[in-house]
């Protein structure tokens, strides 16, 4: 006689139709997604703080990497998107292990967001200013644009909502799991969503399944195999293959280890348009702060 499924596996299944049924009666298919997930504490193998994000976009948009270094301020890597009219750097960090990746309030009509959402400078400004989780806590009116920000550094992670009217949600935890999608998900904050995003959810009911399915602290290896799942579909997994040419796609994964005594480790995998897969791991130790990035 079969076993029965796990009652996670269940309730994982009822919220997925239930968010399938919900999009047929409110809403069309989403252009602007990101999945963002972290771990820290006892939830990291060597209590390595973890921080991934991936990036889905219209696949007309290259991802490249850069490197920044400011004439005041910490030296900075970042992931840079070309082919767009206001290109916005979207995940970065700094010599000092501080790492910042973000996603769009796609849940919000880009008519409805303000100037400021295009605008190019809050990255840089937190990355070249904050060394610490705390200290961007601190500084966060940098942040003014409605969108989601998932910060880390080695000792605690945290999520940063911010609505339209500057209204703003904080999560912080040094010893547990943080990941979001592109809707608002405090309740606070509920009225910020004002279109229904089908993908968003159904990532959403994924990244948190497999954080939770999983029991043993989660390595570097761990977050790779999370950042390639495809378990709903080219339009809705977290890595999205897009079910035709001109859907969104998945064009980047970008994933920072900090541990406690070692040197950050950088995996960056960037999938542009036309353009073989290329997949970067970097050891930013002294060495490389002090070369940026170079070709051999």
């Amino acid at each position: 006689m079969a076993k029965p499924a796990p009652a996670g596996v269940i309730n994982r299944v009822i919220l997925t139709l239930f968010s399938c049924l919900v999009v047929l009666l409110l809403s069309g298919w989403p252009g602007e997604a990101c999945t963002l997930w972290a771990a820290t504490g006892a939830r990291s193998a060597g209590r390595a703080t973890l921080i991934a994000k991936n990036r889905d976009w219209a696949p007309a948009q290259y991802q490249e990497l850069r490197f920044r270094a400011p004439a005041e301020g910490y030296r900075f890597l970042v992931l840079h998107p070309r082919g767009r009219k206001r290109p916005v750097d979207i995940a970065g960090v700094n010599e000092k292990g501080l790492v910042m990746v973000t996603a769009a309030a796609s849940c919000i009509p880009k008519k409805a967001r303000p100037k400021s959402y295009y605008l190019e400078g809050f990255l840089n400004s937190i990355l070249a200013s904050c060394a610490t989780v705390d200290e961007v806590l601190i500084k966060q009116e940098l942040l003014t644009s409605p969108a989601f920000y998932l910060v880390a550094d080695r000792a605690k992670i945290a999520m940063i909502e911010l609505g339209l009217n500057d209204e703003r949600s904080i999560k912080v935890t040094d010893n547990g799991v943080l990941s979001h999608t592109n809707h608002y998900l405090d309740k606070d904050l509920w009225e910020n969503n004002k279109k229904f995003n089908l993908s968003s959810h159904i990532r959403l009911i994924q990244i948190q399944y497999l954080l939770k399915a999983q029991r043993r602290p989660f390595t570097l290896g761990d977050f790779i195999t999370i950042s390639q799942d495809r378990q709903d579909g080219p339009d809705f997994s977290i890595w999205r293959e897009g079910s035709s040419p001109g859907e969104v796609h998945t064009l980047a994964t970008w994933i920072v280890s900090l541990p406690e005594n070692e040197a950050p480790r950088l995996y960056v995998k960037m999938a542009n348009p036309h353009e073989p897969e290329e997949t970067l791991l970097l050891k930013l130790d002294a060495a490389f702060w002090a070369k940026g990035l170079t070709k051999d």
